[in-house]
């Protein structure tokens, strides 16, 4: 292969093109689908010579139909169509291949790896010769096998059509049409000059929020762990807990999927972060922007990150642009240490909190997150049921002010794109507003 991977954080200006991966296959593939997708962040960005490419990869919603308007497969380059080997899902291989086909844009340079989960390697298994026999009128593909724990297969077919693609797809001319777009799109925004803050307690301030379809309404809600640098790993275990994932799967992730909850009169769309202590100071870094929920972490065996709990809160309290902003204090306890922290620094630290702002406190165990996860979600709840009520939620239908998530449904290709502009185009103003307002967070770890 002629792609390395990058061994720091790139920024999103130096990156040159963006390789767009979608894991699919049926439901009974979905556990084994999050592990391959979320090995895959360890080498997000890749160097091809001089230029820089970011895999950005996602996976399939088998719990949203297809009256839900849900179209996640615009901009694929790559599909990572998986089954087990057990069962019958290799029957549907084709089928997930022409669904992807069929909405991604990029039908002449798709590539597609087909992987069969082998749970029992010594257990019988369809063979290679009639999934051959399957996708053999497939062009750009290659098949192979995963079993749990042995995931070098996977990544050596994986890769290899990466570097294909660059070859093939992502090639100088394609780049330098791209610099120069993104060029213009940048000179447009320059003329923008008032940052633009939410405040959830008014129709406008929620409008922001909540994008419809022709049959769904989505509500976005964004969540941040603010935590010091040597907590980051309970940060992410927590926020891949909350996701989830069959396995802890490292803290090196920089942008989590978004979490979809349906709801009876909408769909909460998720978004968690964790503060990114890798970025530096002085950089426009606006984590706070537009987050509902913060969670401050703190480890009972370690006094420094105790110590900076309060710091954590000022800090928030000075970005958070919504007013409403719930806290959640979360103390974790190592049974394998010493705990250092008592429960009078506590009392001390909730009291200090508790003068400006109410907040939820609970305690968990490196090996235990449930406490924490089923106060999260009640909170979750509560931030719907009371900023978006039902009364609310019906008006959205008929507010002018509430974007567009999608058009009617059709056959034409050009339509399912449209439709996934609007999904894409909400992250991408958050962002924009965010680079507007230019705040600088962040602070030194005592």
């Amino acid at each position: 292969m002629n792609c390395t991977r990058a061994k720091t954080v790139i920024a999103d200006s130096s990156i040159n093109f963006t390789l767009k991966v979608s894991f699919v296959g049926d439901t009974s593939s979905d556990k084994d689908r999050k592990i391959l997708m979320y090995s895959l962040y360890f080498t997000m960005d890749m160097k091809f010579g001089n230029r820089i490419g970011r895999i950005s990869v996602s996976n399939y919603q088998n719990d949203v139909g297809k009256d839900k308007s849900y179209f996640p497969f615009k901009g694929t380059t790559l599909a990572v169509i998986v089954f087990n080997a057990q069962d019958h899902s290799y029957k549907n291989i084709t089928k997930w291949h022409e669904e992807v086909t069929r909405y991604c844009g990029n039908v002449l340079t798709l590539h597609t790896v087909f992987v069969g989960v082998i749970q029992k390697p010594k257990k019988s298994f369809k063979s290679d010769e009639k999934i051959n026999n399957f996708i053999k009128e497939i062009p750009h593909k290659v098949y192979c096998r995963y079993t749990p724990g042995d995931i070098f297969p996977f990544f050596t077919d994986f890769y290899q059509q990466v570097d294909d693609l660059k070859k093939t797809h992502f090639t100088e001319e394609f780049i330098l049409k791209e610099e120069k777009e993104r060029q213009r799109s940048r000179n447009k925004t320059r003329c923008v000059s008032t940052p633009m803050f939410a405040n959830l307690q008014s129709p406008q301030g929620k409008a922001k929020f909540v994008t419809k379809s022709e049959t769904e309404l989505y509500v976005l809600i964004k969540a941040l762990w603010a935590c010091d640098s040597s907590l980051s790993t309970e940060a992410h275990k927590m926020v891949q807990n909350l996701l989830d994932v069959p396995a802890f799967m490292g803290d090196d992730i920089v942008d989590y999927p978004h979490h979809f909850i349906k709801k009876e009169d909408a769909t909460i769309r998720l978004k968690l972060d964790v503060y990114n202590h890798v970025i530096q100071h002085g950089k426009s870094y606006t984590p706070f922007f537009n987050v509902s929920i913060v969670t401050l972490v703190f480890r009972f065996d370690e006094e420094s990150s105790f110590k900076n709990v309060i710091n954590w809160y000022k800090e928030s309290q000075r970005f958070c642009n919504l007013p409403a902003v719930k806290f959640i204090l979360v103390g974790v306890e190592d049974n394998n240490t010493i705990a250092t922290i008592t429960d009078f620094q506590i009392d001390e630290v909730k009291n200090e909190i508790e003068k400006t702002k109410q907040f939820n406190y609970v305690k968990v165990t490196t090996t235990d997150y449930s406490n924490f996860k089923n106060l999260f979600y009640k909170i979750v709840d509560e931030i719907y049921g009371t900023e978006y009520p039902v009364e609310y939620l019906k008006g959205c239908w008929t507010n002018p002010s509430i974007r567009q998530a999608c058009f009617k449904i059709t056959e034409n290709i050009k339509d399912a794109q449209r439709v996934q502009q609007f999904l894409d185009a909400e992250n991408q103003m958050d962002e924009e507003r965010a680079e507007n307002v230019n705040l600088l967070g962040g602070f030194e770890e005592e």
